[in-house]
């Protein structure tokens, strides 16, 4: 796939954004009039990618202050950045709001925020909210499994492979 990539002129892995190119991009959000929530997703994740994660959270803040509800996607993101700089804190208040909001069972959002409390040392609130997944998909059970591993929970993480 590498090469099929390189034949079409993309690079075989996307770096992570420049400084310079996200000054451009957040000049470029600014812009637009009639910002919605699928334009906001786009740039906390290359945000995350950056050497300032917790910036996507502030640029949240000032969209959910205009009235622009956040969903899973936007979560996932930030639950991303908060793992990055293991920012318990924000990731709790973060996680707390996707319940009030009730979009804190979306299954492309879970996966993050087990991994976002595993970063931080909070393998019991991750096996919390995994435990509380209606129907866990593969991903979850990745994320889990893997944080059971890497926290010395060998036998955990071998009781719910042998779930899948």
């Amino acid at each position: 796939m590498a090469s099929s990539l390189s034949i079409l002129g993309l690079p075989p892995q996307f770096p992570s954004p420049t400084p310079a190119s996200l000054v451009h991009a957040h000049h470029l959000f600014d812009q637009i009039p009639p910002l919605d929530i699928l334009l906001f997703n786009t740039v906390p994740r290359g945000v995350v990618r950056s050497d300032d994660p917790l910036r996507a959270i502030l640029m949240f803040s000032q969209v959910f202050r205009s009235g622009i509800l956040p969903d899973g996607y936007t979560f996932s993101s930030l639950f991303q950045a908060c793992a990055k700089v293991k920012a318990l804190q924000e990731g709790k208040q973060l996680h707390c709001l996707a319940m009030k909001i009730g979009v804190s069972e979306n299954t492309y959002m879970c996966p993050t925020l087990i991994n976002m409390y595993t970063v931080c040392n909070e393998v019991d609130t991750a096996s919390t909210v995994f435990d509380k997944i209606d129907e866990p998909c593969v991903v979850a059970y990745t994320a889990i499994i893997t944080r059971y591993a890497r926290n010395s929970r060998p036998n955990e993480a071998l009781a719910l492979f042998r779930e899948l």
